[in-house]
């Protein structure tokens, strides 16, 4: 029967890593389907962007002469004062996917089965232990509780502190 226990043991431990394993692969594999969805947005919107600084850089004395119009001013001004601003605008950063060791969850899984074996198996140990220690403890609790036992618990209480004194003036 025991036997049985431990491929139970082995065979828990053993399913539990591979579910850790596919689950960790799945979340991988989702993560960088969402990246690959990101860096192309991204992509897509740096481009955007680009053509739009592009676009405000190739009319900036045009657009410098339309304001100058505009406000009544002479248009020729924009030559002497450079063409208008082009903004920056808006920027975006590269994404990640985290990406999980699958390996890890796996095996840590099976050694966290095994672990929880071996202290079953030690607790079943220390149960028969106490098992086959508990009728000698219940028979010197009666011994204490009888008129003998009594006796016998005062000459210790009397003996014990003898044995140290006697210790401490031998080693003098």
């Amino acid at each position: 029967m025991g036997w049985l226990n431990n491929l139970f043991d082995w065979g828990s431990g053993l399913v539990g890593a591979g579910l850790n394993y596919y689950g960790a692969q799945q979340a991988n594999e989702t993560a960088r389907a969402i990246s690959r969805e990101q860096m192309d947005f991204q992509r897509d919107s740096n481009r955007e962007q680009m053509g739009f600084q592009e676009r405000m850089s190739n009319t900036a004395f045009q657009r410098s002469m339309e304001d100058m119009k505009k406000s009544g001013l002479n248009p020729i001004l924009a030559f002497n004062q450079g063409g208008a601003s082009s903004p920056s605008g808006a920027s975006s950063s590269g994404a990640s996917a985290p990406v999980m060791n699958q390996f890890s969850a796996a095996v840590n899984s099976a050694l966290q089965a095994r672990s929880i074996a071996a202290q079953l198996e030690q607790t079943k140990i220390m149960t028969k232990l106490l098992e086959a220690d508990l009728p000698e403890r219940e028979r010197a609790a009666e011994l204490y509780k009888s008129k003998g036992g009594k006796t016998l618990k005062g000459i210790k209480e009397i003996v014990g502190p003898l044995k140290d004194i006697a210790g401490i003036a031998l080693k003098r």
